[in-house]
């Protein structure tokens, strides 16, 4: 296995006050929404969940997702990226590219990963990321030569840090509408404009 997309949907949602990853979207939850975009990649699909573990991993029962469960979620985003990344390393040792995408974006479109795996192809050890403004951020594709640094992430930055370091070679793909999904008012806002 060449490739791997990592769904991170660890988190309680403190700020929305309830699992975002279960919110009524278009036919299905937000969640689902962007699995099944990652899942139209034709890339194996890895889902990370943590807090409600037991309703959110019922609720996609029915997708070809491999669930990782981190029992550590309250340590932040950037250990849930680990302990994925740990588990498919472990798992499979042949993975060159591994892709980080949030579990709460539910506008993303699997042809932006698409897109980032290849210009991920024809820039040997370059992260391809998505480019926001000023920024860098996910989902990106991390190439073999960065899945050590991913493991040692802690702490509830994620990628972030990686992804804006100046002394690592980063190409960005922009992508329009994508936002996250964290606070009632978001989402009233995501229901508002779809």
């Amino acid at each position: 296995m060449r490739r791997a997309i990592l769904v991170m949907a660890a988190g309680s949602a403190s700020r929305m006050g309830r699992p975002k990853q279960l919110l009524p979207f278009r036919e299905a939850t937000i969640l689902k929404q962007v699995l099944s975009q990652m899942l139209a990649t034709q890339v194996n699909v890895f889902c990370v969940l943590g807090a409600n573990y037991k309703e959110i991993s019922k609720s996609i029962t029915d997708l070809e997702v491999k669930i990782i469960e981190n029992s550590d979620w309250k340590e932040g985003l950037g250990n849930s990226i680990a302990h994925g990344v740990s588990f498919l390393l472990k798992q499979y040792n042949d993975i060159e590219q591994i892709a980080i995408v949030l579990g709460d974006q539910p506008l993303i479109h699997g042809r932006h990963l698409e897109a980032l795996f290849r210009m991920q192809d024809t820039t040997s050890d370059a992260i391809v990321a998505t480019n926001y403004e000023r920024k860098f951020g996910v989902p990106a594709v991390f190439p073999k030569k960065y899945h050590t640094h991913l493991m040692k992430l802690t702490g509830d930055i994620g990628a972030r840090e990686l992804l804006n370091d100046s002394k690592i070679t980063i190409a960005g793909i922009s992508c329009a509408d994508l936002q996250d999904i964290d606070t009632p008012e978001d989402y009233q806002q995501l229901l508002a404009n779809t």
